[in-house]
């Protein structure tokens, strides 16, 4: 009996050897799902303050009540403002094609904010931050025709007032528009692109134009409706000018991101489809690398804006 347990001992023992010999899995080293703390919120336990990573897409939830997790089914979660006097979450946000998709936790500052919105319609409106007693707040507002603006804004006046605008604002009339587009790529994955078109032609009226992409190729940044100078560059001089959120792009998921392998194809499948709506000539396509420009000057950039103009008229 006890030459039959001494064996079955010696084999656990020699099996738990060789499981500890055994390499661990690379995705243990690498883990991407669970939970990271975003916002500290003790004292308002019904508001969301992790960023939950479980699924797909970020999200925020709570994890002092029950309730489902703010979440957007493509779109990642961006962030949390919080008041600077209490530390009460105010909203959370993500940004879509277009638009940036608000969820207020604070009625009275959702009305608030609607406010700031109605002073300024034409932009894209974001809350920068304000003082302890949310008198007065820092706003940004930007559109693809004009480059951030910074307003300071009044919550007992309802009134904003300018603080900076860079000189481009004034040509607001005379700049080209980005239109928010979406192109099925070879597989059937939804792509959100971009198309900046020469001043006062539309999507519809525009025929066979000489065409640059605007491309990162090694990091994960997103493109937005937002005002681009290299974009405008190109559509004054009669550019069509295409950015596309191809996957390994960041804020869509981590699958989205995880498949950057697909880069170069979901790429080629945008130009196909500009190039089916009779928009982009054939033979008139360009590349513009935008991680390579990022850290340059502005005479680097207009340089090798003018560069790429040559190659594709």
């Amino acid at each position: 009996m006890k030459t039959r347990v001494s064996f079955f001992i010696s084999l656990l023992l020699l099996a738990f050897s060789a499981c500890q010999r055994l390499p661990m899995p690379a995705e243990a080293f690498f883990q991407q799902d669970g939970i990271v703390p975003d916002s500290f919120a003790a004292d308002f336990p019904d508001f969301p303050f992790v960023v939950v990573t479980a699924h797909d897409t970020a999200a925020f939830a709570s994890l002092q009540k029950e309730q489902d997790a703010l979440r957007s089914w493509r779109y990642d979660i961006e962030g949390i403002f919080c008041s600077a006097e209490t530390g009460k979450p105010l909203f959370s946000s993500f940004t879509t094609r277009q638009y940036r998709v608000h969820h207020f936790y604070d009625k009275d500052f959702g009305n608030l904010f609607g406010r700031i919105q109605a002073c300024l319609p034409q932009y894209q409106v974001r809350i920068l931050r304000s003082d302890k007693q949310t008198n007065h707040l820092l706003i940004e507002a930007t559109n693809d025709r004009t480059p951030a603006s910074y307003y300071s804004y009044d919550v007992d006046s309802n009134f904003v007032s300018l603080l900076h605008a860079p000189s481009q604002a004034r040509l607001y009339k005379r700049l080209a528009r980005t239109y928010p587009v979406t192109f099925p790529a070879r597989d059937g994955q939804e792509i959100d692109a971009y198309l900046t078109l020469p001043h006062h032609q539309t999507p519809e009226e525009a025929h066979h134009l000489p065409t640059v992409v605007l491309r990162h190729s090694t990091s994960t940044q997103r493109h937005y409706w937002e005002y681009s100078p290299e974009a405008q560059f190109y559509a004054s001089r009669g550019c069509a000018v295409l950015q596309i959120n191809a996957r390994g792009s960041s804020g869509y998921g981590k699958e989205f991101l995880s498949a950057s392998s697909l880069r170069e194809k979901d790429i080629e499948d945008g130009i196909a489809w500009i190039q089916s709506k009779g928009i982009a000539a054939s033979q008139k396509v360009a590349f513009h690398n935008l991680d390579e420009t990022k850290a340059r000057d502005i005479t680097q950039r207009i340089s090798l804006c003018e560069k790429t103009l040559q190659s594709v008229k």
